[in-house]
């Protein structure tokens, strides 16, 4: 092999940032020499092997082997073909190399994948990657993270992404378990969202974009990643029906008004050409908004019925019914009790057919959980859609129990506070400064300042945090 001189070699710009540890390759080149040559242009600059020059001048050594490539493909590109096959490089860099490469020579990740013999699946993954926050690549670096974990938490806005990520960490949770809990992460389902969802296509915190890239199945499909924007565009809606009905709009039902999907309005004649008028005129209307729906946002609206005409007898206390009158009467009496019979007569009988457990006993409890969807609609949702939305119903149940029913319910369903809680930055915040250096104290967490009295909040949070937390439960969460 022919040899040169490491004082003549050239070195520019190396795609690898991360040398790692040369102290036995420095030793192997000591006792053994170098038997891999280095790569150089025609220009002696270095191509593949700056690992073995590092390790090599740590050795000592003057002379190294070396060949030429034949600069059929630039220095960057052999970098990364290199690095690629000989698994030099790490997720992190190759999609900084992939970065860079494409803005120097103004190409589209079809080609350069093409250049790679790569899948564009291949290059555009690294390339998501290579753009997160410096806090999450350090981690994908040290191994505390996969490509999976990256690749989801892409698809969060980059403060929510951070956080997930310590807790992805402290549970140890694998790719699968960090997708199934990021469902409930996001802000909701979009196709269940109210306003105008236009705006939601083709957003990257868009759970359904890019499914296929970001490898979370059908999981995430639909699902807002961005709790702020979603919360926003909720508010905004909240607003937009609140003036809509700014003049008809009231906190209490007044007396003597009807829901329009009530039982009597028929009885009463609240016919849609009645209520067409009221909204017209907004006379005998009144709308209620009811934003306190964990899975939606209800407008409720009420009439006032038409008061009956009065004969001049009957205002003079003379009772005036005629035959027909009569008639009229008993058969709007009988009509009624027809459909009282009919109703229970249905629910009977469905009572005698319905089988625990099956699909038609599930759609019923979701619609008794949820007033506002459609029969016809729970009907026709898949038994899987029917026990998602009842698991997510259910979450709403629990919202209106009190801590000690809370307790029960959710240790029946695993929950254990000692197993599963974890010190987070939102459970320090609710604490005074006071309250911080107290649970330091118990805690036995101990700073680098001598008072720790002298600190603000933030540093006390931050000081918690950063120390060894896993597993220490304060009194207060027990």
């Amino acid at each position: 092999m022919e040899t040169i001189k490491i004082d003549k070699i050239i070195i520019k710009d190396n795609i690898r940032k991360d040398y790692g540890e040369l102290t036995e390759m420095t030793a192997s080149l000591k006792e053994h020499g170098m038997r891999k040559p280095v790569e150089l242009n025609k220009r002696n600059e270095l191509v593949d092997g700056f690992r073995r020059i590092k390790a090599a001048k740590a050795a000592g050594m003057e002379d190294i082997p070396y060949f030429y490539n034949d600069d059929k493909i630039d220095n960057t590109t052999e970098q990364i073909l290199s690095g690629i096959f000989s698994k030099n490089l790490n997720t992190v860099e190759e999609g900084q190399a992939f970065v860079k490469y494409m803005a120097e020579h103004k190409i589209l990740i079809k080609e350069l994948a093409i250049k790679l013999s790569k899948t564009e699946g291949y290059v555009q993954k690294r390339i998501e990657i290579a753009t997160l926050p410096k806090e999450i690549t350090d981690e994908i670096v040290a191994g505390r993270l996969e490509i999976g974990h990256a690749l989801l938490l892409k698809k969060m806005p980059e403060p929510e992404a951070k956080k997930f990520m310590k807790t992805i960490i402290q549970e140890k949770w694998h790719v699968e378990e960090a997708r199934d809990r990021l469902q409930y992460e996001g802000g909701g389902k979009i196709s269940e969202a109210p306003f105008n969802k236009e705006q939601c296509k083709g957003c990257k915190f868009n759970g359904s974009e890019q499914s296929e890239l970001f490898e979370t199945g059908k999981i995430l499909n639909g699902v807002c990643m961005n709790k702020g924007c979603y919360a926003k565009k909720m508010s905004d809606y909240v607003k937009d029906l609140r003036e809509k009905y700014k003049d008809v709009i009231v906190d209490k039902v007044p007396a003597g008004y009807i829901r329009s999907d009530s039982y009597e309005a028929k009885e009463r004649g609240l016919t849609k050409a009645y209520m067409d008028k009221c909204r017209e005129t907004k006379e005998n209307y009144a709308v209620m908004i009811d934003d306190s729906y964990a899975y939606g946002i209800h407008v409720n609206e009420y009439f006032k019925p038409k008061a009956k005409k009065e004969s001049a007898k009957s205002k003079e206390g003379i009772r005036e019914e005629t035959p027909n009158a009569k008639d009229e009467v008993r058969e709007q009496k009988l009509e009624t009790r027809i459909e009282q019979f009919k109703s229970m007569f249905l629910i009977g009988k469905c009572k005698e057919t319905i089988v625990p457990g099956s699909k038609e006993a599930k759609a019923l409890a979701m619609i008794e959980m949820n007033p506002g969807i459609e029969v016809k609609k729970a009907f026709s949702m898949t038994e899987k859609e029917i026990d998602k939305k009842i698991a997510e119903s259910s979450l709403h149940a629990l919202m209106g129990m009190g801590l000690k029913n809370l307790i029960i319910a959710t240790e029946n369903n695993g929950v254990d506070i000692k197993k599963h809680f974890v010190i987070t930055e939102e459970f320090l915040k609710i604490h005074t400064k006071d309250q911080l250096l107290s649970l330091m104290k118990e805690l036995k967490i101990k700073s680098d300042v001598v008072d720790e009295s002298t600190l603000k909040k933030e540093d006390l949070i931050r000081n918690i945090l950063d120390d060894d937390i896993k597993g220490k439960i304060p009194k207060s969460m027990q």
